[in-house]
C-alpha cells in the first residue's frame, strides 16, 4: 500500500463556504466523554459508552489583509459569527472544516484575536466550537499558484490617539471570548451532530492590550469605547476600562514605555 501524506499546500480552511485566503494553520480537537463500565468476575470494560456530546473545537490562524482588499473573511463575516454567538437563536454555521485535518458542525465562534507589532506579521486567531464529524474532508487535488496579496503591516494599524492619550505604540492586540454549551436532551443521540444544540453564553470577555506607549492612561479613567484598527478590521469595545498598567524605565531605552489592558465583555464588542 502506497503512503499518502497531506502538506499545506493541498489544505485550506473553509468556513461555511468562505475560504481563508492567508490561513497559516489548523487544528481540530475532538474530546469525546466516555465513561470505563467493569463488572465483577470479568478483566477490562464491557462497555465504553458515550454519554453526552462530544466537545469539538477547530481553530486556525491567518494573516489580516489591508484594507481594501475585501478579503473572504472579512469583517462583516466576523460581526456576523460574534452576533450569532450571542444570540437566543443562533443560526449556527453548517460547517467549519480543514481539508486534510478535520471538520465540525452546528459551529459558533467562542474566540477570535487580532494582534500587531512593529517589527512581525500581524496575525488573528479565530476559533470554533460544534460538534465532530468523523470522516476527515478530503484534501484538493491540485495547489494552483498564488496571489498577490495585500497584507497588512505596522503602517496599517491605527490606534486612536484621542481615546487613548497617546501619540506612540510598539503593539497592539483585539481579543473576543465567549464561553459556548453544547445541551443534549434526554432521549437524544450523543453521536448525532443534528441532536446536540449548541449556544453562547454572554457576557463573555473581551479586551484590548496596547504596548510600549510614549505616555500613560490612568486606571481610574472613566469607561468609554476604544477603538482599534488593524488593516480591514475595525475592532471596538464599548464601556472599557483599564484593567492593568505597567509602566518601567531603565538605563538605555529610548524612553519610558506604558503598557495597559483595556476590558469590557463580549457583547460590548463589534468589529466594522
Amino acid at each position: 500500500m502506497a503512503l499518502t501524506r497531506i502538506v499545506y499546500t493541498h489544505s485550506g480552511v473553509d468556513v461555511n463556504g468562505s475560504v481563508c485566503e492567508t490561513a497559516q494553520n489548523a487544528t481540530v480537537t475532538f474530546n469525546i466523554p466516555r465513561e470505563n463500565v467493569n463488572v465483577m468476575g470479568l478483566s477490562g470494560t464491557v462497555d465504553r459508552p458515550q454519554l453526552d456530546a462530544a466537545d469539538a473545537t477547530l481553530e486556525f490562524s491567518m494573516i489580516p489583509q489591508d484594507a481594501g482588499e475585501s478579503p473572504t473573511i472579512d469583517a462583516a463575516k466576523i460581526k456576523g459569527y460574534i452576533d450569532d454567538g450571542l444570540a437566543n437563536a443562533p443560526t449556527r454555521l453548517a460547517s467549519v472544516k480543514a481539508l486534510g485535518v478535520g471538520e465540525i458542525k452546528n459551529a459558533l465562534m467562542s474566540s477570535v484575536s487580532c494582534e500587531a507589532a512593529v517589527g512581525s506579521m500581524a496575525n488573528m486567531t479565530l476559533s470554533f466550537t460544534g460538534t465532530p464529524v468523523a470522516a476527515v474532508p478530503a484534501a484538493a487535488g491540485s495547489s494552483p499558484a498564488a496571489s498577490a496579496i495585500k497584507l497588512v503591516s505596522p503602517k496599517d494599524v491605527t490606534v486612536a490617539d484621542g481615546t487613548y492619550q497617546t501619540a506612540c505604540a510598539q503593539s497592539a492586540a483585539a481579543s473576543w471570548d465567549l464561553p459556548i454549551e453544547t445541551v443534549l436532551c434526554l432521549g437524544g443521540d450523543p453521536e448525532d451532530p443534528a441532536q446536540v444544540h449548541t449556544f453562547g453564553n454572554p457576557p463573555g470577555t473581551a479586551s484590548f492590550t496596547i504596548e510600549g506607549l510614549d505616555s500613560g492612561l490612568a486606571y481610574t479613567t472613566a469607561s468609554a469605547s476604544y477603538d482599534l484598527t488593524i488593516g480591514d478590521y475595525k475592532w471596538t469595545l464599548s464601556n472599557g476600562r483599564v484593567d492593568s498598567q505597567t509602566n518601567s524605565l531603565a538605563v538605555g531605552d529610548t524612553f519610558g514605555t506604558f503598557n495597559y489592558v483595556i476590558s469590557g465583555t463580549a457583547d460590548g464588542y463589534t468589529v466594522a
